[in-house]
């Protein structure tokens, strides 16, 4: 269940009304979670570029704001997901496609005749 802190979800004055902030803090930290939509997620997205200075996490590649892409340390649907900077790392396209699962298609045979 969702718990949301509505006090400091108003205070933060987040752009998306989906966006908010929780009432459980982040693991290893003395601050509360964070979970964006829409414009503050791009909001998150330009500031995580500029603290990693444009480099990827794992190679090192240098990628613009609009050619890099922001990785989720701990990723899933769960609450583990947040927008908090300490589970946000800048990647390029590379290193973050090989961090994730990757769905492979495989046309179908036929059990009779193949």
């Amino acid at each position: 269940m969702i718990k949301v802190d509505k006090e400091a979800t108003r205070a933060a004055k987040f752009h998306d009304l989906r966006s908010y902030i929780a009432t459980w803090l982040h693991p290893n930290t003395t601050h509360a979670c964070r979970y964006l939509y829409g414009e503050d997620v791009q909001d998150q997205r330009y500031h995580v570029f500029e603290v990693d200075q444009g480099k990827c996490f794992n190679c090192g590649a240098w990628y613009g704001p609009r050619s890099g892409e922001l990785h989720h340390k701990q990723g899933g649907l769960g609450r583990q997901r947040c927008w908090c900077l300490e589970n946000l790392a800048w990647s390029c396209p590379k290193c973050h496609r090989a961090q994730h699962v990757q769905t492979r298609w495989y046309e179908k045979k036929d059990s009779i005749g193949q």
